[in-house]
């Protein structure tokens, strides 16, 4: 539960009383415009970092008045932690502490205007000077082009983080129902290396363990609890579409309810209906809506199904839980949340609301299976915040306004989203859009005009033109086809579903041709051949892709809790 700030502050035992009430009172003052886990941070800042270690340096001062030599030593002394080596590496946000030193005096002497017979004793010269504030300045720029940068290199892999993400809980998903299936010492190769089952248990809450063998049959590897790597990367799955499409923070996801979706009817016929996504206020306290896409929809739908299930409930509601906010300290109202673990059973009861932690765990899995690596050939790793700022900087991208993307990431102002986005600055934005204005106003007015029925037709005779054998062309309007009508080979060609057969049957004469030319040695034919037979595998691993799509709508959960005697 939460603490008191003399509590808070007391936990370090500062030798010093009347700086104790001091850093009591200013804190209780600023208490009432931040929230809990922000007055946290400013406590270990004032108390332990600044306070703590000033006692340290000099014992038995008791003036926030520092002398040159003390505050030398403390800004010294701070620019250092101990690891868990016990080794002494400098601190990575020294500066921020810095700050919060510097906003304490300059807020005592504020307050000693205000009130004087109890703040003006304290007022005095900051110990933390305008030239340190000026290192602070770089130190955020600096920081900013690292997450910059940081972003452009995961932004170009994020697609295929989603890709091994479903993979792997398609994969889990078909050894779990293998594995339940086998009995003890069962082989199944259903995947490669071949898997065995090591317990006998035939229960419907049995969770079998597996592990995988060798080619003499003999097991290597870990064992695997299936029921919790299945559970695992459903819920990674879950975790990298929902972020990657919305980019909310992972406080805001981990609070989202069954109650935050909604259905809108769109005035415009040509829309229909739209699902939106309400996200609970959190940091800046303002609450806004997501349009959810079909993809992210048919996910909600998996998790609300596989809950349900877990519980046994026939009910389109889910249960409702209380959850603790580990950063206020408090506990929520029951509500149905929609990340709740499944796979838990005993005193917390068949389902129980996710913790940011366990989001980490079941992100670093999915990021271990990708095996992504950046320009430097070193292995990339993916925060729950790194999707956040690839949305921001591909929404920038798509040509969305900022102050749009400043709505859907919730930021209190458009610099804040001008931050997160990796693309273009303030400058060249504002310059572009001035361009592209001034460009408008200096165009014909005959480009205004309404357009006539000939030009309707042309271009509706375009789209038509679109439809081909294997799926649709994609080339913009006004533009003929620049690749000779070889669509197979074309990256415009989008393949449906159901040429995937013609397909089969194309890539089948492109063997043959292919082995023919081998035979008769005509190289030129082989050359021109294998490249047509690798644009034709293309085709059919993205009908295969978006299949995988598609089933994630069915997805079968976990059957449901039996009835008890």
């Amino acid at each position: 539960g939460r603490k008191s700030v003399t509590e808070l502050v007391d936990r370090y035992d500062l030798a010093s009383r009347p700086v104790r009430n001091l850093l009591i009172a200013y804190l209780t003052e600023r208490s009432v415009n931040v929230d809990y886990s922000t007055l946290r941070s400013l406590v270990t800042d004032l108390g332990l970092r600044f306070w703590k270690q000033v006692e340290q340096l000099a014992p038995g001062i008791d003036t926030i008045d520092l002398p040159d030599d003390v505050a030398a030593a403390w800004k010294e002394a701070v620019r250092w932690r101990t690891d868990v080596n016990g080794d002494r590496v400098p601190r990575r946000g020294v500066m921020s502490t810095l700050m919060t030193v510097r906003g304490f005096y300059a807020d005592l002497i504020r307050l000693a205007h205000e009130g004087p017979s109890r703040w003006a004793q304290w007022a005095c010269r900051p110990r933390v000077s305008e030239a340190e504030v000026k290192t602070n300045r770089k130190w955020r720029l600096s920081l900013r082009s690292e997450m910059h940068q940081r972003t452009r290199v995961r932004a170009a892999h994020v697609g295929e983080l989603a890709d091994v993400a479903e993979r792997t809980y398609h994969q889990m998903r078909t050894l779990l129902n293998a594995a339940r299936t086998g009995g003890l010492g069962e082989r199944f190769d259903i995947e490669s290396p071949p898997w065995m089952r090591l317990d006998g248990a035939s229960h419907p809450q049995a969770h079998p363990r597996v592990i995988t063998v060798d080619a003499s049959g003999g097991p290597v590897g870990r064992r695997l609890d299936m029921v919790i790597e299945e559970e695992d990367a459903f819920w990674g799955f879950a975790v990298v579409e929902l972020l990657r499409h919305t980019g909310i923070r992972i406080e805001e996801l981990l609070e989202l309810t069954q109650l935050d979706l909604h259905t809108y009817d769109h005035p415009d016929p040509a829309v229909g209906k739209v699902l939106l996504l309400r996200v609970n206020p959190s940091k800046q306290d303002r609450e806004r809506m997501v349009v959810v896409p079909p993809e992210l929809a048919a996910v909600f739908d998996a998790m609300a199904r596989r809950i349900r299930a877990a519980v046994g409930s026939t009910d389109t509601a889910l249960p409702a839980l209380v959850a603790y906010d580990y950063g206020e300290c408090v506990n929520s109202e029951p509500l149905p949340f929609l990340f709740q673990r499944t796979a838990g059973r005993g005193l917390k009861g068949p389902t129980r609301p996710m913790h940011k932690t366990y989001v980490g765990r079941v992100l670093n899995k999915i990021v271990a299976a990708a095996d992504l690596r950046g320009p430097d050939g070193m292995l990339l790793d993916f925060t729950a915040h790194d999707f956040r700022r690839i949305f921001a900087t591909d929404a920038l991208a798509a040509g969305l306004p900022p102050h749009l993307i400043q709505k859907l990431m919730g930021h209190a102002t458009l610099a804040t989203t001008q931050a997160y986005a990796a693309v273009f600055p303030d400058d060249v934005i504002r310059a572009h859009r001035a361009f592209i204005h001034n460009r408008r106003s200096l165009r014909a007015g005959d480009e205004y005009r309404d357009v006539t029925a000939a030009e309707w037709d042309k271009f509706e005779e375009h789209f038509a033109k679109r439809k081909i054998a294997i799926g649709d062309c994609m080339r913009a309007y006004g533009t003929s086809c620049v690749h000779e009508y070889a669509c197979e080979q074309c990256k415009l060609a989008r393949p449906d579903p159901g040429a995937q057969p013609r397909l089969r049957r194309t890539r089948d004469g492109l063997v043959e041709q292919l082995d023919e030319a081998r035979q008769l040695g005509w190289l030129g034919e082989i050359e021109r051949l294998q490249h047509i037979l690798a644009a034709v595998d293309d085709k059919l691993d993205e009908i295969e892709r978006a299949q995988r799509r598609i089933s994630v709508v069915a997805l079968t959960s976990p059957g449901p809790k039996p009835p008890s005697s």
